[in-house]
């Protein structure tokens, strides 16, 4: 039994844009995540903040929108109720690495890593925010992890070499980029890097 007054959820399109996108279909994709967009911004705010899935959702879709102030707010709200959802943690800590803010996006990573150890993404993004303060050793071991967690590593393997060039290991990165296009030839950014 489904009311027909109840308005309609943001989640449904949210999850259609992330399936037309992996589809390959992008125009369909921000069609979708448009209207998941509309849909949050018609929600009333204390309802957003007294439904934690909800508030969670609107962080999601701000974020995917590049709206990070919103993302921030309401990650940063639902983080204080649930402080054990690494993926909350992880986006939090990547608009922080956009915004510059390094301390605090480490500190937020690390958080998001005790909750999960061997998320590749999280790794991906604690490497990524050390590469931005110049700390590559600290950065390869985190992508090497990365890369010995994940299935899809050719962009993390791109990150790493990107850091080895940085800390002057410019053959151990030539022969990782080469790695990854042998096994990935529509690694564009590896083949991009190997013409440098």
């Amino acid at each position: 039994y489904v009311r027909q007054n109840k308005p309609p959820h943001a989640l449904i399109p949210f999850l259609q844009s992330k399936i037309l996108a992996h589809l390959g279909k992008a125009a369909r994709s921000r069609e979708a995540l448009n209207d998941a967009y509309t849909l949050i911004r018609g929600y009333d705010r204390k309802d957003i903040s007294d439904n934690t899935s909800l508030l969670l959702l609107a962080g999601m879709v701000s974020h995917a929108k590049n709206n990070l102030t919103d993302a921030f707010n309401y990650l940063s709200e639902f983080v204080l109720k649930d402080p054990s959802h690494a993926g909350a943690h992880a986006l939090l800590g990547s608009i922080l690495l956009n915004r510059g803010d390094t301390k605090k996006a480490l500190d937020l990573l690390r958080t998001a890593r005790v909750i999960a150890p061997d998320n590749p993404q999280i790794l991906r993004l604690i490497g990524m925010t050390f590469m931005r303060v110049g700390d590559h050793k600290s950065a390869e071991l985190a992508f090497q992890k990365a890369i010995s967690e994940s299935t899809r590593t050719s962009s993390v393997h791109t990150m790493l070499a990107l850091s080895q060039v940085r800390s002057g290991q410019n053959d151990a990165a030539i022969e990782g980029l080469e790695e990854v296009l042998l096994k990935d030839s529509k690694a564009a950014n590896a083949g991009v890097m190997l013409g440098l």
